[in-house]
């Protein structure tokens, strides 16, 4: 007994019996981590008192192996239950209990986990790729809702966004400190959106404590804007001096591959054919939208050819980006006029006058009827102009084309054909120059 408020003298008896306490198991002592002996109290006397301290002490044979007798608590049964006692000195071999009402049993040992509770840290957000500003912290009481310390706890994710990847927790088991604390920092991956941890605390008995387990809340947001890449519009075709009928798009994103809005995006006419004039973008600049996609339309200049756009963001990888558009003019045929002359096979005859300018006529034979094409194209491979689409009946037919606004060279006129009743199937080219 080291410290009474005595109200009335008279005697204390004090006895030991080496062994655990019939109600050990309700007293919030975890089995393993215990002294395997009791103490008993009893005034007499009319000995009376307001409070008391008492050190208990155990010999080393009395606990267990996996003890740490520096987080024992002292526990008073008083006939019914088992009450705590605040802490004192705690050394290898003995164990104080302060301020304790009554005189009845006292057991030793560690708290056993009851509860586990979030702490702080919850619902917090942070850039992708990066490390939360604060830990996410529980606290595990017992019974008494006091803190325990040396308490195991599990950490994990319980969800994250579609295809992350890279998200990491600080700890994924720790032990609670000596204020009943444990804590993990959660680096966020590489996806916006909301990312959940789970926390999971089990007493010796591997039963899971009161709220467990519990979960933390994260939310992911969109990086620094990285890089450019083409979206849509590549590759267009119009008529000279028109707006394509699409416009050239981009997206912008950070580096887990997130679209970032507001970043500014220029537009440019990279090249044009010789002597062009007229062609233009709609905007020459302008932010990305939510999406991370910024947008532009081409006006398509006086002349035939091609046209390209650039498109750049800064130091952005990939940037520049280069759109091609073609413009075509004055390309439609001025008429398919029929030579009533049915064919014995698919046929694609030379043009004349080749050379030309600026029309040339161009004959074609069909033995059937047959879906047919007659398509021009300049020596890149781009489509320049459609003279014929269409189904036609067998027969002889003549097409001109008009090729104003075109610039002097070779061209390619192809036709394909494929019989409407039949598996005939046609398709030849022949060279034509315009030479002006």
């Amino acid at each position: 007994l080291n410290f009474a408020n005595v109200e009335v003298a008279g005697n204390v008896t004090a006895n030991t019996t080496p062994e655990d306490h019939a109600e050990i198991d309700s007293a919030g002592i975890r089995i393993g981590r215990k002294a395997h002996r009791f103490w008993t109290m009893t005034p007499s006397l009319g000995f009376d008192y307001t409070s008391y301290s008492i050190t208990l002490q155990f010999d080393e044979e009395d606990i267990d192996p996996e003890s740490k007798t520096k987080y024992y608590v002292v526990r008073r049964y008083n006939d019914t239950t088992w009450v705590p006692t605040a802490n004192g000195v705690r050394t290898d071999s003995t164990t104080q209990g302060l301020n304790n009402m009554g005189m009845s049993d006292f057991s030793v040992g560690q708290q056993r986990p009851a509860r586990l509770e979030l702490f702080s840290g919850n619902n917090q957000a942070g850039i992708i790729g990066n490390q939360l500003p604060f830990p996410f912290v529980v606290e595990v009481l017992d019974k008494f809702s006091i803190s325990v310390p040396d308490a195991s706890v599990d950490w994990g994710f319980n969800d994250v966004p579609d295809d992350a990847l890279n998200q990491s927790l600080s700890e994924t088991t720790i032990l609670t400190d000596d204020n009943g604390l444990a804590g993990s920092t959660m680096t966020v991956g590489d996806k916006v959106g909301p990312y959940s941890v789970l926390v999971l605390a089990q007493n010796e008995k591997l039963e899971d404590l009161i709220d467990s387990p519990t979960f933390y809340s994260a939310t992911g947001n969109v990086g620094a804007a990285s890089s450019i890449e083409m979206t849509s519009g590549d590759g267009q075709i119009g008529i000279i001096s028109t707006q394509l009928s699409a416009p050239f798009t981009v997206t912008v994103r950070d580096v887990g591959g997130n679209p970032v809005a507001g970043v500014n995006v220029a537009f440019s006419i990279g090249s044009a054919p010789l002597g062009a004039t007229g062609q233009s973008m709609n905007v020459p600049g302008i932010l990305t939208d939510i999406n991370g996609r910024a947008s532009a339309v081409l006006t398509l200049g006086n002349l035939n050819g091609v046209y390209t756009v650039l498109v750049t963001s800064g130091s952005l990888q990939n940037s520049p980006i280069t759109f091609t558009a073609s413009a075509i003019g004055g390309g439609g045929p001025t008429s398919v006029t029929s030579l009533e002359v049915i064919p014995t096979e698919f046929q694609l005859f030379q043009n004349y006058p080749n050379p030309f300018n600026p029309s040339t006529k161009i004959r074609f034979g069909v033995p059937e009827e047959s879906n047919v094409s007659v398509v021009v194209y300049n020596l890149l491979g781009v489509q320049v102009a459609e003279l014929v689409n269409s189904e036609i009946r067998a027969g002889t037919f003549e097409t001109v084309w008009l090729a104003d606004g075109f610039a002097s060279g070779t061209y390619i006129v192809r036709m394909k054909a494929v019989g409407v009743n039949s598996d005939q199937s046609f398709s030849s080219i022949r060279k034509v120059v315009l030479l002006k």
